[in-house]
């Protein structure tokens, strides 16, 4: 029809097509489409397609098996291309819905960080967007091409991708649960909204194709049909944010802090002082203090399998490999190359902070020996009481453990005790005070891995994780030098620390750009049984930095093992946020002043 004339123009140079009747504004299921019956097949000689056979009438005498196998590495070369090419769009797309904006809220007085797009529409848009853009572009492309008419492909795509999702996906998503772990659905106003909507989709499809105009879709039938899912997005928004099915608490905010400030800071100085020693020097009081101080979504799942199949560099995940049966405090364990002379045997303790669940009635802590272990030796341990005393918290042990040749590790058990009175979190002390070889070899116990400190844990918790920032602040600031560092997030585990747990962890970049100000890091951080403290190593890149700062976050995400995130930080029960701040080095500020003025000094006599 005329109607149609400049759209059939448009399309013909792409997609050749011997005549059929183009449809206006319709769109005709029919198995034939107007094609004589005594065409010869695609794959018959005389046949041909948009682009196949490439060699022609030829290419048919080739022996039938070694087309199919042709046509088929052919068919999957472009399944992977296409694949690629939606991960790329995929991963744009979940760039612009996870930009974040920062607030001060004056009522609580705090400065929280609020996403720009909210989760469930994000998902049902552009998120779906890009993880059906495949379908959708075959979709269409196959409907320009045949004129509007059904055949093969085309909306089959959309039906057959959606059914696939609704039973296929679901199936394997139930089976994939090992035995005896249970998964929850968070958003259950959100799910029950989004399901009826899906089973509702079914349901119209027979009332337009099979009820109203049968095999026909109608100019009304289609609009009408689009209108319903910005209905569907309204409608699941609703069920969101609470407004159908009930308020819901939801932790979308970031708090952020500004420096230490001069009397905080001196505070700080003299307390490491006062714990650690009077003879620090500057530079250690730094490094303590910083010690001290310190949900995979569906685009980088999808990148993540798809450069898996085609031996593509997959997207790094920083999984920590191993993390030790406790906790470490941040100081590094010697290897034997490293130890220093004179002394020949050496004595420490490998893990310098437990905690000890009340009830557990003991704790292991393990004695290692290094160095020379051609002779035997033997070195002197004694319980230390803190806030926790002998004998109503535990009980006091001293006495010498003796190493015999080739023997490198053993373990001193201390008793717990176990009692009905409420307690707070309480502490004691194992320290190792003297040490002796045999055979005239000297033997000393290693400074800075003499003492353990113990914690006994008055509760079955499994424990809260956040970060370890002091005051319970949720920004850090970090100094960028020259040269590239790595710096320590260090992650608590407060009310509890029974069994296993373990947590995901992740970086997204703000102001400070992944690449350029940091390295991307993500993984999961686990904390053994009785683990109280576990750091995450993120390396920041060197660059020179005069007077400006830039920021980025880093995520605490999905907790296993019972553990949970503390409701009270920034980002609220669902993941802690922390707000790392980067920062120029203050001697380097200082020199490019002191070269600045000295350049202006010079100038000036010039002028002169």
């Amino acid at each position: 029809s005329e109607q149609t004339a400049p759209v059939r123009a448009f399309f013909r140079p792409f997609f050749p097509s011997p005549t059929k009747p183009f449809a206006s504004w319709v769109v005709v299921m029919a198995a034939n489409n107007g094609d004589s019956l005594l065409d010869p097949a695609i794959c018959a000689k005389g046949g041909a397609g948009p682009l196949l056979p490439l060699f022609g009438d030829s290419e048919q005498d080739w022996p039938r098996a070694f087309r199919i196998t042709l046509y088929l590495v052919g068919l999957l070369w472009c399944f992977m291309g296409v694949s690629i090419i939606a991960d790329v769009f995929m991963t744009a797309i979940e760039k612009v819905t996870s930009k974040k904006i920062r607030r001060f809220d004056k009522a609580r007085g705090r400065w929280y960080t609020y996403e720009v797009w909210n989760a469930t529409v994000a998902n049902l848009t552009l998120m779906a967007l890009g993880s059906s853009a495949p379908e959708i572009l075959l979709n269409v492309i196959d409907i320009f091409a045949k004129e509007f008419f059904l055949e093969g492909l085309g909306p089959g795509t959309i039906v057959g991708s959606a059914a696939f999702n609704l039973l296929m996906i679901i199936a394997v998503c139930v089976v994939s649960i090992p035995s005896g772990h249970v998964r929850k659905i968070k958003e259950v106003s959100v799910y029950i909204c989004t399901a009826s909507w899906s089973i509702f989709a079914y349901l119209w499809l027979i009332v337009i194709l099979v009820l109203i105009t049968p095999n026909v879709v109608d100019v009304w039938e289609g609009v009408l049909t689009f209108l319903f899912f910005p209905v569907l997005t309204f409608l699941a928004f609703a069920c969101d944010k609470g407004w159908i099915g009930g308020a819901k608490e939801r932790g979308m905010h970031i708090r952020v802090h500004e420096d230490m400030t001069q009397e905080e800071l001196a505070e700080a100085f003299a307390m490491v002082r006062k714990k650690h020693g009077e003879s620090l020097t500057d530079d250690q009081i730094v490094r303590i203090l910083q010690a001290m101080n310190e949900k995979p979504s569906r685009a980088k799942y999808r990148v993540n399998a798809t450069r898996s199949m085609f031996g593509g560099k997959r997207i790094k995940l920083a999984l920590t490999k191993h993390i030790e049966s406790f906790m470490y405090t941040g100081k590094v364990v010697p290897t034997q190359e490293e130890i220093e002379e004179p002394a020949s045997v050496q004595f420490l303790l490998p893990v310098t902070k437990f905690a000890v669940l009340e009830s557990a009635g003991e704790v292991c802590i393990p004695i290692r020996r290094a160095g020379d272990l051609s002779v035997g030796a033997g070195v002197y341990y004694t319980t230390v009481h803190g806030t926790a005393t002998a004998p109503s918290d535990y009980e006091h042990t001293e006495g010498w453990m003796r190493f015999e040749a080739k023997e490198d590790e053993k373990e001193v058990r201390v008793k717990i005790i176990d009692d009905n009175d409420f307690e707070l979190d309480e502490t004691f002390h194992f320290k190792l005070t003297e040490a002796k070889a045999d055979s005239g070899a000297r033997a000393k116990v290693m400074e800075s891995f003499e003492q353990a400190d113990i914690t006994i844990i008055d509760d079955d918790d499994a424990g809260v994780l956040s970060f370890g920032t002091p005051d319970g602040k949720d920004t850090i600031t970090i100094t960028q030098y020259a040269d590239e560092h790595v710096t320590q997030i260090v992650v608590h585990r407060r009310q509890g620390s029974c069994g296993v747990v373990k947590v995901n962890y992740h970086t997204e970049g703000d102001t400070a750009i992944a690449g350029r100000d940091f390295e991307h890091c993500e993984g999961q951080l686990e904390f053994a049984d009785k683990q109280i403290e576990a750091t995450i190593n993120v390396t920041i890149k060197g660059a020179p930095r005069y007077d400006t700062s830039d920021r980025f976050r880093i995520f605490l995400t999905s907790p296993e093992g019972g553990a949970r995130l503390d409701c009270k930080r920034d980002g609220g029960a669902d993941r802690n946020i922390l707000t790392a701040v980067i920062e120029a080095d203050p001697s380097l500020k200082e020199r490019v002043d002191h070269v600045r003025s000295l350049l202006m000094r010079k100038w000036e006599k010039s002028k002169v």
